[in-house]
């Protein structure tokens, strides 16, 4: 029975082989599973977070709170303004050169104008004007805008007149 001898080797062989292809599977299971799972032994390394004028860090070994002050908000436009007067003026004067290709001549000072700044300010950039003389001949809309700050001009006359 001298045959028996090799198959219990051959068997005990790969039993051992078996026992070593589980056991690195497991250990490449248990390395992969530390690689992608991070770091999670609450070292005490610092963490560096960018900090700017508008947003302030405060960094701890835990975690990182970030706050952000309110926005700040101005009262006066940026770019150039004009006031209600100064809209007013421009749309008088734009009217009285807008019905001249009719023929007609009214002077600024015979015009009633009445404007709203766009966006609701004392200072704008642009105002929406209604324009009528005082005839009553002439009416409609013009917009008065800043062309430099206290520099008034218009544009987009839609002035009709009728008989």
């Amino acid at each position: 029975m001298e045959g028996s001898g090799n198959g219990e080797r051959r068997a005990r062989r790969t039993g051992i082989l078996i026992g070593f292809l589980v056991a690195a599977v497991i250990g490449l299971g248990v390395g992969l599973a530390l690689a992608l799972g991070g770091d999670d032994d609450k070292t005490d390394e610092s963490v560096t977070t960018p900090t700017s004028a508008t947003t302030q860090a405060t960094t701890t070994t835990d975690k990182t709170v970030t706050t952000t002050p309110p926005p700040t908000t101005t009262t006066t436009p940026s770019g150039a303004t004009i006031t209600q007067t100064q809209a007013k003026s421009a749309a008088q004067r734009g009217a009285s050169a807008a019905v001249v290709h009719f023929g007609i001549s009214i002077p600024p000072g015979d015009w009633d104008a009445r404007c709203t700044a766009v966006g609701g300010r004392s200072d704008a950039a642009t105002w929406s004007c209604q324009v009528a003389s005082n005839s009553g001949q002439c009416a409609g809309p013009i917009t008065a805008f800043a062309r430099a700050p206290g520099v008034p001009a218009t544009r987009d006359e839609r002035i009709g007149c009728g008989e």
